[in-house]
């Protein structure tokens, strides 16, 4: 492209002492697929021009030379006012482009989406290209602003950053803007010379009715602010001043208000505490220092961010108001708290009964303490998405703070959906802990009962003479209490099928339609470490038996799960027969299970690591930067294991269908 061309995209660089440093950018540039473009490098008043030496390498770039340094946004300003393209791409000059195609993309999301008045791209670092820099700039607590995943590592957002969505703000680093809508809104204020005056260009832009979208497919690599690191003494001061001057001139008028009183009620109780006064500890003056001039700079600006308000209220399309409820929805998207939706909780080793299928079967009655109700308040506490929690055993009802157990859980996550898995031996116990549950206030709350065959079968498979009555017993009561509570207690029969109980299942089927019509039932395959010696689990022909029985059953409380559970055992039987995970599954990510003790682990079934919940400090949100963690859900991930726990396969699969809807 000769020098004197003007292209479809005009490049604004500025750099200051940059030299070999804009190499790698300019490189880059130069590489691009798309040649429609016209580059402006703008050196601010450096000691030593560079413009010889980059001349020479780079004849096709427009060096402009200025003889003071009037900041970045000044320059920027400056650099656009010689171009004409109704495109502007903003760089800094320590970063690069390692896609050949990015122009030519950023070109195509701009010229057809109209509504799109800046892009804010995915900037990684130049030394680590896993870890984010900034996915477009949002709104923390107290009025800091930061990139999106800003020093987070892309295994810790769990995909976030590879979602397109809206934002507040578009880094400078990397960056394309209409020229026609940069201009409308009188392009960078000068005043800001550094730090945020992209976030007031892009605030200004989405108040005049155009949307500042991230997009992920334009990545670039920054070797975060090397120029500012040149000289630091400016950084603390330009970064407080500026974030405060953002709110007062675009946020509404009372948030405005709220802040500038807050920095005034900040610098009098600093001035009053550098007064040597006895008992009263000082605080260091060059704080109070620092915070007066920024408060005297703010003052002195006052009329000049009233008639900037003003002459935004004229070309302003949105309600200041919304930036605010576009930092909240943004803030919701981005929130990076462990996903754990599911639980699985084994609250107890010791159980009643001895059943030859139980996954568990080694570490019942064994002594062991189990986790405190203050530790599972503090462990849930972490997690906040939390939809659903089954606790399990052992046999649960053998622990005598249960209900306790529940309503911390209820206190956590008032909304969270509860599931008890329990052999039925205790009547009256689960008859009160649910009343008392359900009167606490739980939504959402899942009684499953056990029930392998008929009477003679079921209490010698459980070696608890009597159970299969009891069992009985527990679906009167649970019935009597739905009466009361009505959708907010569901009932289940769960049966645990081997090889030793698949012809039990007809029987099961008619006697569960005339006896416990409004349980709903579940036939789960036998999986996990059970005992070898005395249970047999389903080959594949016996498992594609049961799924054409389950075809073939009509009654009501098979009716409630079969159109699920039919694909259930399809996605089981094809992961037996391919030996590979037919279903993505989220174990580890959004699927966990717990330990009696105090283990957490990605899956109930797979040999993985056991992270006990001192070493994460029962907080879940820890798990993001453990490393055998991260290697285990990697290897989910990755397909290594493909197992056929209906737990965390029905939860995929329902995770699945979710997200394709």
């Amino acid at each position: 492209m000769s020098q004197s061309s003007l292209g479809r995209i005009d490049i604004i660089i500025p750099t200051y002492n940059g030299g070999k440093r804009l190499v790698p950018l300019l490189e880059s540039i130069q590489k691009q697929t798309y040649r429609e473009y016209a580059c402006f490098v703008i050196d601010d008043g450096s000691p030593e021009s560079c413009a010889e030496y980059i001349m020479e390498r780079f004849p096709w770039v427009r060096f402009i030379q200025q003889t003071a340094n009037y900041g970045p946004a000044h320059n920027r300003n400056l650099a656009a006012g010689r171009g004409s393209s109704p495109y502007i791409c903003l760089f800094d000059d320590d970063i690069y482009l390692p896609d050949p195609d990015w122009l030519g993309k950023a070109h195509t999301i701009m010229s057809e989406n109209e509504n799109i008045g800046q892009i804010a791209t995915r900037i990684m670092s130049a030394y680590d290209e896993e870890v984010l820099i900034d996915c477009g700039i949002h709104e923390e607590p107290a009025g800091l602003f930061k990139g999106v995943f800003a020093r987070k590592h892309v295994d810790h957002v769990f995909g976030k950053h590879l979602t397109k969505r809206p934002v507040l703000g578009a880094c400078s680093a990397s960056s394309m803007v209409r020229r026609d809508v940069f201009e409308r809104v009188r392009g960078f204020d000068a005043k800001y010379y550094y730090f945020a005056e992209d976030l007031d260009l892009s605030i200004r832009i989405y108040l005049a009715g155009y949307d500042i979208v991230y997009c992920p497919s334009l990545s670039s690599c920054h070797m975060q602010s090397a120029t500012m690191r040149e000289r630091p003494e400016k950084n603390e001061y330009f970064s407080r001043r500026n974030r405060l001057l953002v709110i007062l001139e675009n946020y509404p008028r009372g948030t405005a208000l709220r802040h500038f009183l807050a920095l005034t009620d900040e610098l009098i109780l600093s001035l009053f505490r550098s007064i040597p006064l006895r008992g009263l500890k000082r605080v260091d003056w060059n704080e109070t220092k620092s915070a007066l001039i920024v408060w005297g700079r703010l003052v002195s600006w006052l009329p000049r961010i009233i008639r900037k308000r003003r002459i935004m209220d004229r070309i302003r399309k949105r309600p200041r108001k919304s930036i605010i409820e576009l930092n909240r929805r943004l803030a919701s998207e981005t929130d990076l708290c462990y996903p754990v939706r599911v639980v699985i909780f084994s609250i107890t080793n010791k159980c009643n009964a001895a059943c030859p299928m139980c996954f568990q079967h080694e570490a019942a009655q064994k002594n062991a303490s189990s986790i405190s109700v203050d530790a599972i308040r503090r462990l849930f506490q972490s997690m906040r998405q939390l939809e659903n929690v089954t606790l399990g055993g052992g046999e649960p009802f053998l622990r005598d703070d249960l209900d306790e157990i529940c309503t911390s859980l209820l206190d956590v996550s008032p909304r969270v959906g509860i599931t008890i898995a329990t052999n039925g031996s205790f009547p009256g116990r689960l008859y009160h802990t649910s009343r008392n549950i359900l009167s606490y206030g739980a939504g959402n709350l899942l009684v499953s009962l056990s029930l392998d065959g008929s009477r003679e079968y079921h209490d010698t498979n459980r070696s608890v003479p009597g159970l299969f009555e009891k069992v009985s017993e527990c679906y009167d009561g649970l019935s009597d209490l739905r009466a009361i509570y009505g959708a907010r207690l569901e009932l289940q029969i769960n049966t645990c099928v081997t090889r030793g109980n698949l012809s039990e299942i007809d029987f099961l089927h008619d006697y569960l339609a005339g006896r416990m019509p409004d349980a709903r039932w579940v036939l789960e395959p036998v999986r996990g470490n059970f005992d070898p010696s005395t249970t047999s689990p389903l080959s594949l022909a016996e498992l594609t038996e049961l799924q054409q029985k389950l075809l073939r059953f009509s009654g009501k409380p098979i009716r409630q799960t079969k159109p699920f559970w039919i694909d259930a055992y399809q996605a089981a039987i094809d992961t037996i027969r391919t030996e590979a995970q037919v279903v993505k599954c989220y174990g580890g990510r959004e699927i966990v299970a717990l330990d009696h003790d105090g283990r957490i682990r990605p899956c109930e079934t797979k040999e993985m690591p056991l992270i006990s919940l001192e070493e994460i400090d029962y907080n879940v949100n820890s798990l993001l930067g453990h490393a055998r963690w991260q290697d285990a859900v990697r290897s989910i991930e990755d397909g290594q294991c493909h197992c056929t726990h209906f737990c965390w396969l029905g939860y995929s699969m329902a995770r699945n269908a979710r997200q394709d809807a």
